[in-house]
């Protein structure tokens, strides 16, 4: 991704406290962590020749995160990039870049932004708001009907009886449509036990216009995702991503692995491996 355009917008502690939108803003609901995220290759690396293998470019990245749900409805991401290790140093000779280095990443008011060290703007560039307003009204009704406490402690847990209900009330609404009979499928439940259950929905039904199918695993005791695999319209395999949580009573998700597997030039099996360590997890619902 190239960064381009240039100006002398800083973000200053000033402007935090006064509750820049950027940066300030507490929002209805927001969740902070710390992610280490590292990626790998696994395959018969041997058998690639150079050019394929010198597109492989292992990293690891420490990152802080910060999602702010906004009351119209808008999210925000900003992202602190804390450090990041490189696996492999590709045997070229790189051409000068003098450019600050990336230390911070903000999405919102439908912009991805970058900041250096300082806080000064290196570069911008328009993208899609992200719109979580179906969120606010479900929210809302949880705050009047629960204490903060029962609320921050569920929502740590990846998991709540809040929206229980919910699911076993969207999963009754998919049996009731009978979808297996029907010519377009849009959501579909496969395969149900007493603990799990696994539902095929279209990606079109997430974001119209998406082509493709998103299976995914739901433990319906403990209400919360296991894994999801998204495949093509041809039932090719894009990505597979399984969900880790802690041990104890907090149960909160502490780990991602996403698989997705390579098509190179070699008529080779080779799946890209990226692995998320989620920690100091914060949730607050203001």
């Amino acid at each position: 991704m190239v960064l381009s355009g240039c100006s002398q917008e800083v973000i200053t502690s000033d402007q935090v406290a006064e509750g820049n939108p950027l940066l300030g803003n507490k929002g209805l609901l927001q969740v902070s962590w710390e992610s280490v995220i590292s990626t790998d290759y696994q395959g018969d690396l041997g058998a690639l020749n150079e050019n394929s293998l010198s597109a492989l470019n292992p990293f690891e990245e420490k990152q802080l995160v910060e999602f702010i749900l906004h009351e119209t409805g808008e999210a925000q991401l900003n992202i602190e990039h804390l450090s990041k290790n490189e696996g492999i140093k590709i045997p070229h000779e790189d051409l000068s870049d003098d450019r600050a280095p990336v230390k911070k990443t903000v999405i919102y008011g439908g912009e991805i932004s970058w900041y250096d060290g300082s806080g000064a703007l290196l570069g911008s560039q328009p993208m899609q708001r992200l719109d979580y307003s179906a969120w606010i009204t479900e929210i809302k009704k949880i705050k009047e009907t629960n204490s903060k406490e029962e609320i921050n402690r569920a929502l740590r847990n990846f998991q709540s009886q809040f929206f229980k209900a919910n699911l076993e009330n969207f999963i009754e609404q998919i049996k009731k449509s009978n979808p297996i009979v029907r010519e377009i499928e849009e959501f579909q439940i496969l395969e149900e036990n007493e603990t799990y259950v696994t539902i095929r929905v279209d990606l079109a039904q997430f974001e119209p216009g998406q082509t493709g199918i998103n299976v995914m695993l739901i433990d319906k005791n403990k209400n919360r995702m296991v894994a999801n695999r998204i495949y093509t319209e041809g039932n090719e395999i894009l990505q597979t991503t399984y969900y880790g949580y802690a041990k104890g009573e907090t149960g909160a998700l502490d780990a991602i692995r996403v698989e997705e597997p390579l098509f190179l030039e070699e008529k080779i099996e080779l799946t890209k491996v990226t692995l998320t360590k989620i920690s100091d997890l914060n949730i607050s619902l203001n």
